[in-house]
């Protein structure tokens, strides 16, 4: 395993008010143009804060951190950039092999933090934040979904994680005759980071740029999508969106992501015996002679695009 320290510069700007603004896009209208607004309107700036302890927890200097990595499939040999941005003096980074169970593969604390500009657009062009250290996928890690998190440290009361992922192809050593396909161009399509996606008036979204919680992790996981079999009624949309404010995520997160769809399925199919290698839209797109070592490529969920 090789792994690298890059110097990361020094952050030209904070990004508490994008991170103000992004919190407050789970907010009703009134209340989050109040909020946004509230810089010259003290009242209201108390009454937002009474109402989303979140983001009074972002105003009081409260750690946040955010990463993503250079691409989302690789091979044994190649190299993972991993570009994080944070408020907090130190972070570390666990990578853990999602399946039937999780196996952490991967772990180093004490990494230095700083924090760096979201650009305008940024959900269209990518974060363009300086590669924060790289590592060589070791030739024994197996093909599978590899969850990457992103930790705080040194903010004494307050600890932020953040999620990102990347897929490990496979290999001749270990050849499979299925394979499973993780729908990343329908998950870039939802992935509203930076402000915007194809459903919110983008044209083109960016896969270099940290993907929105909820998509990749999500707590009380059988609660998270709620089916309604009778008449459409009030409380089938209550149900649904009490969930996404409770954890603070966007609408877009049942639409698409390893929480929703494919962690079900492999816990399964896993549990069962069934063994398969991973590959993502982009494998299609660039690789596509990939698919001629499988006799089979599964789908399961919302494979969109």
């Amino acid at each position: 395993m090789t792994e690298k320290t890059v110097n990361q510069g020094t952050p030209t700007q904070s990004r508490t008010q994008r991170k103000v603004e992004t919190a407050a896009e789970g907010m009703g209208p009134v209340d989050r143009r109040a909020f946004l607004g509230a810089t010259g309107a003290a009242a209201a700036t108390l009454a937002a804060l009474r109402a989303h302890p979140a983001l009074a927890a972002v105003l009081s200097g409260a750690a946040v951190i955010e990463g993503y990595t250079n691409g989302l499939s690789f091979a044994a040999g190649e190299t993972v950039s991993f570009h994080v941005s944070t408020n907090a003096p130190r972070y570390s980074v666990r990578i853990v092999r999602s399946g039937v169970t999780e196996e952490i593969v991967w772990e180093r604390g004490g990494i230095e933090g700083a924090e760096f500009p979201v650009p305008d657009r940024a959900w269209e062009t990518g974060a363009g934040w300086p590669a924060a250290f790289d590592l060589e996928i070791p030739d024994d890690w197996t093909s599978g979904y590899y969850i990457v998190t992103f930790m705080t440290e040194g903010v004494p009361g307050h600890r932020d994680e953040w999620h990102h992922f990347f897929v490990v192809r496979g290999s001749d050593a270990r050849p499979n005759k299925a394979a499973l396909l993780i729908p990343t161009s329908t998950l870039h399509a939802y992935n509203n980071w930076g402000g915007s996606n194809l459903y919110e008036g983008g044209h083109k979204v960016s896969v270099l740029r940290p993907i929105t919680r909820g998509f990749i992790r999500k707590p009380d996981i059988v609660n998270s999508r709620v089916a309604d079999i009778g008449e459409p009624n009030d409380g089938f949309a209550a149900d649904v969106f009490e969930y996404l404010e409770k954890h603070g995520f966007p609408m877009w997160v049942g639409a698409a992501g390893w929480a929703s769809y494919e962690q079900p399925f492999v816990q399964w199919a896993e549990g069962e015996g069934y063994a398969f290698d991973y590959i993502t839209s982009e494998d299609l797109e660039y690789r596509p002679e990939i698919l001629e070592r499988y006799d089979l490529v599964v789908s399961v969920g919302h494979d969109e695009y």
